[in-house]
């Protein structure tokens, strides 16, 4: 009865772990898709370099917003009334995209070609 139990929670853990992953992939890829639609609309186009720093800007913008949020939610989070001073976050600096590991490159999925753009390791083309 416990082993059945235990193997009964792991099932339901990873059901719930595929199901965030999945609903994180369909938001990556609506941002891309709705970045897409942005700089497209701007006249630019995959691959000018003038597309890429489109892209570049929109997703540094982004996780900017991103941080700031998690910035915003921890200080919030925080007991206020007897807190000495500020002290520096503990969120951390926010880090911009390395402009230099930024690539965009066409990727197909679910039977549509996806323009994704992000940070690559120098090894990837």
């Amino acid at each position: 009865m416990q082993r059945t139990l235990i193997l009964l929670t792991l099932v339901v853990l990873t059901a719930g772990c595929a199901n965030l992953e999945a609903r994180r992939h369909a938001n990556e890829l609506q941002n891309m898709r709705q970045d897409d639609e942005y700089c497209v609309g701007q006249g630019l186009h995959y691959p000018d370099t003038a597309y890429v720093d489109c892209r570049y800007r929109l997703q540094n913008a982004r996780a900017y917003r991103q941080w700031k949020s998690l910035e915003m939610a921890h200080t919030a989070a925080s007991p206020q009334a007897m807190t000495p001073p500020p002290a520096p976050s503990t969120v951390g600096e926010f880090r911009p995209l390395d402009r230099e590991r930024f690539a965009c490159w066409s990727e197909p999925q679910f039977g549509g070609n996806y323009i994704f753009c992000g940070e690559r390791d120098k090894s990837q083309p």
